[in-house]
């Protein structure tokens, strides 16, 4: 039923997929229920999540890094990704908020 609730009040922020859709045993490492990584509160402004994105904002913290090209290295890894665009989406938000 909290599930279904959150799901519904659209607090459930991110979830564990495969590039053919629903996740699997490796794409969902932890085994969570609905595949879910992380919920918010009812706002969108606190996020609670289950990967360790700042654990790979450098493409040297992959644990296979010496087998990358050069290409590679060079891209921004996915922790950092999601950082910058979580940064760029309040940066807007607050653009957009009418001032005091």
């Amino acid at each position: 039923a909290v599930l279904d609730r959150l799901a519904r009040q659209r607090q459930v922020a991110l979830r564990y997929s495969s590039p053919l859709g629903a996740a699997g045993p490796v794409d969902n490492p932890n085994g969570s229920v609905q595949d879910i990584a992380g919920v918010c509160d009812p706002g969108g402004a606190i996020l609670g999540l289950m990967p360790h994105p700042e654990r790979y904002t450098s493409p040297y913290h992959h644990p296979r890094w010496t087998r990358h090209d050069a290409y590679r290295l060079a891209e921004d890894p996915p922790g950092l990704r999601m950082f910058r665009n979580a940064v760029e989406y309040a940066q807007s938000r607050a653009a957009m908020a009418p001032s005091a």
